[in-house]
């Protein structure tokens, strides 16, 4: 949509009535440049702070996918009040807008509560409320996941929800107002005489937010991939802020450093002794990526007498599983992995055949996982593998019925029927049941 921009304010922008009007009339006097906005909110103040605290009374004790699933639920309702609130006083300003949940706005993504990731943006949803509004308000750090279950999107959120929206609509640029004036060359708050940055590349302000910086890290990577310029401004003042874009001036002679980030809630964490050999770091980080940890910094010693130190860096929440409450790691593998695929099931389709590689990675995971169970289980970390057989999407007719008589139930698996061992391998049911693989394939190796 042409003259179409996104704007995302923060918590701290929102934190009474009296600053949801003020940017309220910053908006309207806004539509005076452009035609439409998109405005993305976080929750008041400390709003999330205040839910988090009041959920952990009871996650404390049960952190399995039900839990987790209401935890979403009852964080996102701190940014759908915001956006109920900023629309109200945006028609009290003669302004016409409507306010959207992330699942109205047509956000999707994976089932990972806590930290899901955008899949996709339905664009439609949005423009059809473009249509007949000037204002739409998006609530932040929030969408719907493919079994229709609210997710959030970890903290700043509300940032990627921006960008991805500005993204999806082929905005002019995305705002993003906070309580600084844009990216400073250090802390302003620790350094008096740190200096504003008027210019910065997606690399470098990507660098210093994985140390640090006040952005959400996923948020620039989105920019950056759609080439979307943000501009980071404060809320209250008139000021130029901060510009990220692509436009980055490469001269052998340069600026060395940009800026120096500082970080809080950040935990290193150091593993002594391990085998040095091919594998052995994919082995630790392969599992953190699949439950939707992200490692920042990675410091590996050189080996001695065929052992290695390996340090990293991440987030406080994501180091929990690592204490003494434990938790539950499972790795997907495939019955391929089991026995050899049948050939015969692809013979119609001329010079294909399932290839060696996905057996032999399938088989993998197998010994990954009890790998990861003895070396974790003084943690209380508990690893397993589920292994699948076929699932409907779609294939086509001769597919299906060349599979599905290999298979004693006579029918592919529906998404949904995993469900219920995911639930049961994430839940206190399976407490004592470590290093092993379930089978969930339809019978097929029973035969």
């Amino acid at each position: 949509m042409n003259n179409l921009i996104v704007q995302k304010y923060g918590g701290s922008s929102l934190a009474t009535l009296e600053q949801i009007d003020f940017v309220a009339k910053k908006i309207q006097r806004r539509l005076n440049d452009v035609n439409k906005i998109v405005i993305v909110v976080s929750a008041m103040g400390n709003t999330t702070d205040e839910l988090v605290a009041l959920g952990e009374n009871f996650l404390k004790d049960n952190k399995d996918v039900e839990n987790l699933r209401d935890f979403d639920q009852l964080l996102s309702t701190g940014e759908i009040i915001s956006a109920s609130l900023m629309s109200m006083s945006l028609r009290n300003n003669n302004v016409k807008a409507v306010s959207l949940t992330g699942q109205k706005a047509g956000i999707f993504t994976d089932e990972l509560h806590g930290s899901a990731r955008i899949a996709s943006i339905d664009e439609k949803m949005i423009l059809n409320e473009l249509n007949n509004k000037d204002v739409v308000i998006v609530a932040g750090f929030q969408g719907v996941s493919g079994y229709g279950e609210v997710t959030t999107l970890g903290r700043g959120g509300s940032d990627t929800t921006a960008v991805a929206i500005a993204s999806a609509l082929n905005a002019e640029k995305c705002e993003i107002y906070t309580d600084v004036k844009g990216i400073f060359t250090a802390d302003p708050r620790l350094v008096k005489d740190s200096k504003l940055i008027r210019n910065i590349s997606y690399n470098e302000m990507l660098e210093m937010a994985s140390l640090g910086a006040k952005m959400h890290p996923r948020s620039i990577e989105i920019a950056a991939i759609n080439n979307i310029e943000m501009i980071i401004k404060h809320t209250m003042y008139e000021s130029e802020g901060t510009k990220l874009n692509n436009n980055e001036i490469k001269m052998e002679i340069r600026n060395a450093v940009t800026g120096i980030p500082t970080s809080k809630g950040v935990s290193k964490v150091t593993i002594n002794n391990i085998d040095d050999e091919p594998g052995i770091a994919s082995s630790i980080f392969l599992p953190l990526s699949e439950m939707g940890i992200s490692v920042d910094v990675i410091v590996q010693t050189a080996g001695n007498d065929g052992k290695t130190n390996l340090s990293f860096t991440l987030n406080d929440n994501d180091l929990e599983m690592a204490d003494n409450s434990g938790g539950s790691i499972i790795n997907i593998s495939s019955h391929y992995g089991l026995i050899s695929p049948d050939q015969r099931i692809y013979n119609y389709r001329k010079n294909f055949y399932k290839p060696i590689s996905y057996s032999a990675s399938k088989s993998g995971i197998f010994n990954i996982s009890r790998y990861l169970s003895t070396y974790w289980g003084q943690q209380n970390v508990r690893v397993n593998s589920l292994t699948l057989g076929g699932v409907f999407d779609n294939q086509d007719e001769e597919f299906v019925n060349n599979y599905s008589e290999k298979v004693p139930l006579g029918r592919m698996a529906e998404k949904h029927e995993y469900n219920g061992v995911i639930h049961f391998l994430l839940s206190d049911a399976s407490s004592y049941i470590t290093g092993s693989n379930i089978v969930s394939d339809g019978g097929w190796t029973a035969w």
